[in-house]
Protein backbone atom coordinates (compact mmCIF):
# COMPACT_ATOMS: atom_id res chain seq x y z
CA UNK A 1 0.00 0.00 0.00
CA UNK A 2 2.80 2.45 0.79
CA UNK A 3 4.19 2.57 -2.78
CA UNK A 4 0.68 3.30 -4.06
CA UNK A 5 0.20 6.17 -1.60
CA UNK A 6 3.63 7.56 -2.51
CA UNK A 7 2.78 7.40 -6.22
CA UNK A 8 -0.57 9.12 -5.61
CA UNK A 9 0.97 11.87 -3.46
CA UNK A 10 3.65 12.52 -6.04
CA UNK A 11 1.44 12.79 -9.11
CA UNK A 12 -2.28 13.05 -8.30
CA UNK A 13 -2.84 14.42 -4.80
CA UNK A 14 -4.36 17.88 -4.43
CA UNK A 15 -1.47 18.51 -2.02
CA UNK A 16 1.29 17.27 -4.30
CA UNK A 17 3.05 20.65 -4.13
CA UNK A 18 3.27 20.37 -0.34
CA UNK A 19 4.51 16.80 -0.76
CA UNK A 20 7.16 18.07 -3.17
CA UNK A 21 8.39 20.65 -0.64
CA UNK A 22 8.68 17.98 2.03
CA UNK A 23 10.45 15.69 -0.46
CA UNK A 24 13.07 18.39 -1.01
CA UNK A 25 13.87 18.27 2.70
CA UNK A 26 13.69 14.57 3.51
CA UNK A 27 14.81 13.11 0.17
CA UNK A 28 11.73 11.07 -0.71
CA UNK A 29 8.00 11.51 -1.31
CA UNK A 30 5.97 11.04 1.88
CA UNK A 31 3.33 8.37 2.08
CA UNK A 32 1.45 9.72 5.10
CA UNK A 33 1.38 13.46 4.53
CA UNK A 34 -0.64 14.12 7.69
CA UNK A 35 2.14 12.99 10.01
CA UNK A 36 4.58 15.44 8.40
CA UNK A 37 2.05 18.25 8.65
CA UNK A 38 1.75 17.43 12.36
CA UNK A 39 5.56 17.45 12.73
CA UNK A 40 5.66 20.98 11.35
CA UNK A 41 2.83 22.33 13.54
CA UNK A 42 4.07 24.35 16.52
CA UNK A 43 2.16 24.32 19.80
CA UNK A 44 1.16 27.97 19.26
CA UNK A 45 -1.12 26.72 16.46
CA UNK A 46 -2.59 23.85 18.48
CA UNK A 47 -2.40 23.76 22.28
CA UNK A 48 -3.09 20.05 22.77
CA UNK A 49 -0.04 17.80 22.38
CA UNK A 50 -1.99 15.39 20.21
CA UNK A 51 -2.55 18.16 17.65
CA UNK A 52 0.98 19.66 17.58
CA UNK A 53 4.51 18.36 17.10
CA UNK A 54 5.46 17.80 20.76
CA UNK A 55 4.82 14.03 20.79
CA UNK A 56 6.67 13.56 17.50
CA UNK A 57 9.53 15.64 18.90
CA UNK A 58 9.78 13.19 21.80
CA UNK A 59 9.91 10.25 19.40
CA UNK A 60 12.36 11.92 17.01
CA UNK A 61 14.67 12.88 19.87
CA UNK A 62 15.05 9.21 20.86
CA UNK A 63 15.67 8.11 17.27
CA UNK A 64 18.20 10.89 16.67
CA UNK A 65 20.10 9.93 19.83
CA UNK A 66 20.16 6.31 18.68
CA UNK A 67 21.47 7.10 15.19
CA UNK A 68 24.12 9.54 16.43
CA UNK A 69 25.20 7.17 19.20
CA UNK A 70 25.71 4.36 16.71
CA UNK A 71 27.58 6.68 14.33
CA UNK A 72 29.96 7.98 17.00
CA UNK A 73 30.50 4.48 18.40
CA UNK A 74 31.76 3.37 14.98
CA UNK A 75 33.74 6.52 14.16
CA UNK A 76 35.60 6.53 17.50
CA UNK A 77 36.29 2.84 18.31
CA UNK A 78 38.66 3.52 21.22
CA UNK A 79 37.06 6.57 22.84
CA UNK A 80 35.35 6.26 26.22
CA UNK A 81 31.74 6.80 27.24
CA UNK A 82 32.33 10.34 28.48
CA UNK A 83 33.80 11.52 25.17
CA UNK A 84 31.04 9.86 23.13
CA UNK A 85 28.30 11.29 25.35
CA UNK A 86 29.70 14.81 25.13
CA UNK A 87 30.09 14.62 21.36
CA UNK A 88 26.52 13.42 20.99
CA UNK A 89 25.29 16.23 23.23
CA UNK A 90 27.05 18.80 21.07
CA UNK A 91 25.65 17.35 17.84
CA UNK A 92 22.04 17.18 19.06
CA UNK A 93 22.10 20.54 20.83
CA UNK A 94 19.24 22.90 20.04
CA UNK A 95 21.71 25.38 18.58
CA UNK A 96 23.10 22.80 16.15
CA UNK A 97 19.69 21.38 15.25
CA UNK A 98 18.31 24.87 14.77
CA UNK A 99 21.11 25.77 12.36
CA UNK A 100 20.64 22.54 10.40
CA UNK A 101 16.86 22.90 10.30
CA UNK A 102 17.21 26.44 9.03
CA UNK A 103 19.56 25.29 6.26
CA UNK A 104 17.09 22.56 5.28
CA UNK A 105 14.32 25.13 4.89
CA UNK A 106 12.05 23.86 7.66
CA UNK A 107 11.09 27.42 8.63
CA UNK A 108 9.25 27.89 5.35
CA UNK A 109 6.92 24.98 6.17
CA UNK A 110 6.38 25.65 9.87
CA UNK A 111 2.84 26.30 11.03
CA UNK A 112 2.82 28.66 14.02
CA UNK A 113 1.10 31.74 15.42
CA UNK A 114 2.99 34.55 13.71
CA UNK A 115 1.39 37.16 15.99
CA UNK A 116 2.79 35.71 19.19
CA UNK A 117 5.82 33.57 18.32
CA UNK A 118 9.30 34.55 17.17
CA UNK A 119 11.10 31.70 15.42
CA UNK A 120 14.36 30.68 17.10
CA UNK A 121 16.76 27.72 17.20
CA UNK A 122 14.70 25.93 19.85
CA UNK A 123 11.55 25.94 17.74
CA UNK A 124 13.39 24.92 14.56
CA UNK A 125 15.35 22.21 16.40
CA UNK A 126 12.18 20.83 17.94
CA UNK A 127 10.52 20.72 14.53
CA UNK A 128 13.53 18.92 13.05
CA UNK A 129 13.31 16.25 15.74
CA UNK A 130 9.57 15.97 15.13
CA UNK A 131 10.28 15.52 11.43
CA UNK A 132 12.59 12.60 12.26
CA UNK A 133 9.75 11.10 14.28
CA UNK A 134 7.40 11.54 11.32
CA UNK A 135 9.86 9.82 8.98
CA UNK A 136 10.08 6.91 11.40
CA UNK A 137 6.30 6.50 11.52
CA UNK A 138 5.94 6.88 7.76
CA UNK A 139 8.90 4.90 6.45
CA UNK A 140 10.63 3.14 9.36
CA UNK A 141 13.95 3.34 11.19
CA UNK A 142 16.20 2.85 8.15
CA UNK A 143 14.63 5.86 6.43
CA UNK A 144 15.10 7.91 9.61
CA UNK A 145 18.73 6.84 9.79
CA UNK A 146 19.23 7.74 6.12
CA UNK A 147 17.79 11.20 6.72
CA UNK A 148 19.93 11.87 9.80
CA UNK A 149 23.14 10.68 8.16
CA UNK A 150 22.71 11.99 4.61
CA UNK A 151 20.66 15.15 5.15
CA UNK A 152 22.06 16.27 8.50
CA UNK A 153 25.39 14.75 9.49
CA UNK A 154 27.28 14.54 6.19
CA UNK A 155 26.35 18.01 4.88
CA UNK A 156 26.49 19.96 8.13
CA UNK A 157 28.47 18.19 10.88
CA UNK A 158 32.24 18.77 11.20
CA UNK A 159 33.40 16.35 13.88
CA UNK A 160 36.85 17.94 14.28
CA UNK A 161 35.31 21.36 14.82
CA UNK A 162 32.73 19.99 17.24
CA UNK A 163 35.39 18.08 19.15
CA UNK A 164 37.29 21.31 19.80
CA UNK A 165 34.20 23.09 21.15
CA UNK A 166 34.45 23.38 24.92
CA UNK A 167 31.40 22.88 27.12
CA UNK A 168 31.34 24.25 30.67
CA UNK A 169 29.36 21.49 32.39
CA UNK A 170 29.90 22.97 35.84
CA UNK A 171 28.34 26.25 34.72
CA UNK A 172 25.40 24.40 33.13
CA UNK A 173 24.89 22.41 36.33
CA UNK A 174 24.91 25.53 38.49
CA UNK A 175 22.51 27.33 36.14
CA UNK A 176 20.15 24.36 36.37
CA UNK A 177 20.36 24.35 40.19
CA UNK A 178 19.53 28.07 40.36
CA UNK A 179 16.61 27.68 37.98
CA UNK A 180 15.02 24.90 40.03
CA UNK A 181 16.15 26.18 43.45
CA UNK A 182 18.38 23.18 44.15
CA UNK A 183 21.74 23.10 45.90
CA UNK A 184 24.88 21.90 44.13
CA UNK A 185 28.21 21.46 45.92
CA UNK A 186 31.54 19.75 45.25
CA UNK A 187 33.57 17.84 47.86
CA UNK A 188 37.09 16.52 47.53
CA UNK A 189 36.88 12.95 48.85
CA UNK A 190 40.27 11.51 47.89
CA UNK A 191 43.65 12.22 46.33
CA UNK A 192 46.25 9.63 45.44
CA UNK A 193 49.87 9.87 44.41
CA UNK A 194 50.67 7.67 41.40
CA UNK A 195 54.16 6.89 40.10
CA UNK A 196 55.77 9.12 42.69
CA UNK A 197 54.72 12.48 41.20
CA UNK A 198 51.35 12.29 39.47
CA UNK A 199 48.19 12.74 41.51
CA UNK A 200 44.60 11.68 40.94
CA UNK A 201 41.92 13.76 42.65
CA UNK A 202 38.42 12.39 43.30
CA UNK A 203 35.54 14.83 43.75
CA UNK A 204 31.93 14.18 44.62
CA UNK A 205 29.18 16.41 43.23
CA UNK A 206 26.26 16.68 45.65
CA UNK A 207 22.65 17.59 44.95
CA UNK A 208 20.91 18.98 48.04
CA UNK A 209 23.64 17.44 50.16
CA UNK A 210 23.34 13.94 48.66
CA UNK A 211 25.72 12.14 46.32
CA UNK A 212 25.03 12.90 42.66
CA UNK A 213 28.21 11.90 40.81
CA UNK A 214 31.91 11.14 41.19
CA UNK A 215 34.61 12.69 39.03
CA UNK A 216 38.37 12.21 38.75
CA UNK A 217 41.19 14.36 37.37
CA UNK A 218 44.82 15.32 37.64
CA UNK A 219 43.83 18.29 39.82
CA UNK A 220 40.83 19.40 41.85
CA UNK A 221 39.45 21.60 39.06
CA UNK A 222 39.53 18.88 36.40
CA UNK A 223 37.93 16.42 38.86
CA UNK A 224 35.10 18.90 39.46
CA UNK A 225 34.63 19.26 35.70
CA UNK A 226 34.42 15.48 35.33
CA UNK A 227 31.91 15.19 38.18
CA UNK A 228 29.84 18.01 36.66
CA UNK A 229 29.86 16.35 33.23
CA UNK A 230 28.57 13.09 34.68
CA UNK A 231 25.97 14.98 36.74
CA UNK A 232 24.70 16.89 33.69
CA UNK A 233 24.26 13.63 31.80
CA UNK A 234 22.60 11.94 34.78
CA UNK A 235 20.13 14.79 35.24
CA UNK A 236 19.39 15.02 31.51
CA UNK A 237 20.41 18.68 31.29
CA UNK A 238 20.80 19.86 27.70
CA UNK A 239 24.19 21.52 27.26
CA UNK A 240 22.68 24.24 25.04
CA UNK A 241 20.11 25.35 27.61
Amino acid sequence: MRPIRVFFNKFFSSKKQECAKIREIIGFTPSNLAVYQLALRHSSSADQAINNNERLEYLGDAILDSVISDYLFRIYPIKGEGFLTEMRSKIVSRKMLGLIGNQLGIVDLLEYNKDHVVINNNIIGNALEALIGAIFLDAGYSASEYFVMNKMVKPFIDLEEIQQTEVNHKSKLLEWSQKFNRSISFELINQQVIDGNNRVFTVMAKLDGKKLSIGKGKNKKSAQKDAARIAVEKLGIRIDQ
